[in-house]
């Protein structure tokens, strides 16, 4: 099952270090496989870096800061949803809220 519902294509330079931010909330979610955000290497779907799982439970906004590399032969990124697996079976209830992506060379 692919859990990608949220994603968006930028546009980056090989071989450079960027660093990426947003900010995050959570209002009572719970799951065993609760949302990750994840960087994506377009030319191969590839992971590039992702987050740890968002927490569990309401959480007032905290930023999220993810550093990474570019591959040589990368033409672009995806920024997307994802969940940790949990299994074939893996409710899931509650909100999130992300906000603020700031995106740049490091």
């Amino acid at each position: 099952t692919n859990f990608n519902h949220i994603w968006q294509v930028g546009a980056i330079e090989t071989n450079k270090k960027y660093r990426l931010s947003f900010w995050l909330k959570t209002e009572n979610l719970k799951s065993a496989g609760t949302p990750t955000l994840e960087v994506v290497n377009a030319g191969d779907d590839k992971i590039i870096t992702g987050s740890k799982p968002f927490p569990t439970g309401s959480n007032n906004w905290q930023e999220i800061t993810l550093e990474f590399a570019t591959p040589e032969n990368s033409e672009g990124i995806y920024i997307r949803t994802a969940r940790a697996y949990c299994g074939d079976v893996c409710p899931i209830a509650g909100t999130f809220w992300i906000d603020d992506f700031r995106i740049g060379e490091q």
